[in-house]
C-alpha cells in the first residue's frame, strides 16, 4: 500500500508542494514527501535545480539553456541527461531518506520500452558550460539508479540509490549531480525531455524524496 501511495503523489506532484505525510502502519514510522522542481517545488523561491544534456555529436557544445533535454541514441550521436537538485534548506539535517524518485516528462509518448541508468558524477555539474568532452566519462560507473520507460507513457520515473540522496544531505559540498543515460547506447532510440527552462511548469523535472526524522 504504502507504494502505491509514493506512486500516485509522484503523479499528482503538482497538487502539494513538501512535507507531506504519507500513511503508515500503527506503531511504525511515520514518513514524509517532499518535491523539488525549478519555482515550483518546495515553493516558487526554489531555484537550485540545474539540468543540461551532453551530445558526443557536439563534444564542445553546451546546452544548458535549452528548454529540452536529449537522452539515447540515433545510432551515430549519443545523448545524456545531466541533472543536479540542492535539497539542504528543506530538510532536517538528520533526515533518513526511504525513497527518491526523479521524474521526466517527455515532450511526447514513449514509443518503446527501454531502461535507463543513474550515476554520480565524479564533478560539480556546471550547467552553462558543462560538455560532452567534460563529463563523458565524469562518473561512477557503478549505477546509483535506474528506471524503465514503458512505451505510450509521457512520464519517466528513475528510482535513485537512497543512500546517494542522503549523501546530499548529510555532504552538501559533495552533491555533484547526476548523470541519466540510456541503459544499452547501442540501441537506436532517443527520447526529448523537458529541462527546468521549459515555460511551463508543472513539465519540469522533478525529485520526490520520502524520508524520516
Amino acid at each position: 500500500m504504502k507504494k502505491t501511495v509514493f506512486g500516485l503523489l509522484i503523479l499528482a506532484g503538482v497538487l502539494f508542494s513538501c512535507d507531506t505525510p504519507v500513511s503508515s502502519a500503527a506503531g511504525s514510522q511515520t514518513t514524509f514527501l517532499i518535491n523539488y522542481k525549478q519555482e515550483v517545488f518546495p515553493d516558487s523561491n526554489y531555484t537550485d535545480c540545474g539540468d543540461t544534456y551532453i551530445s558526443s555529436g557536439a563534444p564542445g557544445s553546451n546546452f544548458g539553456n535549452n528548454v529540452d533535454l536529449y537522452m539515447g541514441s540515433n545510432g551515430i550521436v549519443r545523448y545524456r541527461i545531466l541533472l543536479r537538485f540542492e535539497l539542504n534548506e528543506y530538510l532536517p539535517a538528520n533526515a533518513v531518506v526511504k525513497k527518491a524518485v526523479i521524474t521526466l516528462v517527455s515532450i511526447s509518448n514513449l514509443t518503446d520500452n527501454f531502461t535507463v541508468t543513474a550515476h554520480a558524477l565524479a564533478s560539480e555539474l556546471e550547467e552553462t558550460s558543462d560538455t560532452w568532452i567534460a563529463k563523458n566519462t565524469s562518473i561512477d560507473s557503478t549505477p546509483m539508479g535506474t528506471g524503465t520507460g514503458i512505451a505510450g507513457n509521457q512520464v519517466l520515473a528513475i528510482e535513485l540509490d537512497p543512500a546517494l540522496v542522503e549523501e546530499w544531505i548529510t555532504s552538501p559540498f559533495d552533491l555533484n549531480g547526476i548523470m541519466l543515460k540510456i541503459e544499452n547506447e547501442s540501441d537506436v532510440y532517443q527520447q526529448i525531455f523537458y529541462s527546468r527552462n521549459y515555460s511551463i511548469p508543472s513539465y519540469r523535472p522533478m525529485l520526490t524524496v520520502e524520508y524520516s526524522f
